[in-house]
């Protein structure tokens, strides 16, 4: 899936545990999660591995939500996107279900844009990911 370069771009690719802005245990590609605990050290190419396993795992989940046929380029707007707030919060977006009533793309991918805070605060890098996730979803 084009998801993975996408973000690792946003995420970055650590392959020690650090804290996330809001002090989460986090590891390689932004991840998070019961399996992450402080003091893990791994290569480069266990990040990528892991990646790729957890997203596929993430779009499996994601994926059902979607009841409309969408490009190749939305997937993995949508598939950055989820990667970061969630599939419980994407599946219950009002992106989701602008996609699923059929608007236009212009509009459902629009809805990427409100999606820039964390902790109760607007981040500057938030920002520029889902400006970065727009400009994917509404490209041709």
């Amino acid at each position: 899936m084009i998801a993975a370069p996408l973000i690792v771009h946003y995420e970055g690719n650590v392959p020690h545990t650090y804290a996330d802005v809001n002090g989460v245990a986090t590891v390689c590609a932004g991840e998070t999660g019961p399996d992450v605990t402080w003091g893990m050290q791994l290569t480069m190419q266990e990040c990528l591995t892991r990646l790729d396993k957890r997203l596929a795992i993430e779009w499996g989940k994601f994926e059902p939500c979607i009841k409309r046929p969408i490009t190749m380029h939305q997937a993995a707007a949508l598939a950055s996107w989820e990667w970061n707030v969630g599939v419980t919060a994407a599946c219950n977006s009002t992106l989701i279900r602008k996609l699923n009533e059929g608007q236009p793309a212009a509009a459902w991918c629009k809805e990427l844009l409100r999606w820039t805070n964390s902790g109760g605060r607007q981040l500057k890098g938030l920002v520029t990911r889902r400006q970065g996730e727009y400009a994917m979803c509404v490209k041709p």
